[in-house]
């Protein structure tokens, strides 16, 4: 995955769970200079600042580059679920990140490290996703949100929520 970021910052992720941040200096190109390492497959990418949120199939991360230290976050308050395969991270504001994973669609607020709400596939219903692997994310409009799943694809309405599965 690739993330060129607000501050001008060019990070990479692999497929070992190499991530590497390449800073643009006096017009030479892109320089190396931060390596940071994660379990698995690196699948998305997103720097808030103070961290940078990972996700890998895995599970999600997050990198405090003050501390220099990379935690891994259970999203799931049950922990019946691990989270794994965290394809999608999208900004909503400027505390909040939608993470796409194979257990749903969590909104997430990074400064309180604490997931505001869940979306996920519920049977028989038009009320959630039409299948709980989320593959990517696209914010179409400040109410209006596309969602990737494995087998549809969902318009999310925040105005007045419903679900279109397409």
């Amino acid at each position: 995955t690739l993330l060129y970021d607000t501050q001008g910052s060019l990070w990479a992720g692999g497929f070992e769970g190499d991530i590497y941040m390449f800073d643009k200096k006096n017009g030479k190109g892109f320089q190396k200079n931060m390596e940071i390492q994660v379990s698995g497959n690196v699948q998305a990418l997103f720097n808030t600042g103070d961290q940078l949120l990972i996700g890998s199939d895995f599970g999600f991360f997050i990198h405090d580059f003050e501390k220099k230290i990379t935690t891994l976050l259970e999203l799931e308050s049950s922990g019946i679920k691990k989270t794994k395969h965290v394809v999608d991270i999208l900004p909503r504001d400027s505390e909040t990140v939608w993470i796409a994973t194979g257990n749903g669609l969590y909104l997430f607020n990074w400064q309180q490290k604490k997931v505001i709400s869940k979306i996920q596939y519920l049977e028989n219903s038009n009320k959630g996703l039409s299948n709980n692997t989320v593959q990517s994310l696209l914010k179409i409009s400040d109410g209006l949100l596309a969602v990737g799943t494995a087998n549809a694809l969902n318009l999310i309405d925040f105005g007045n929520p419903y679900f279109n599965n397409l």
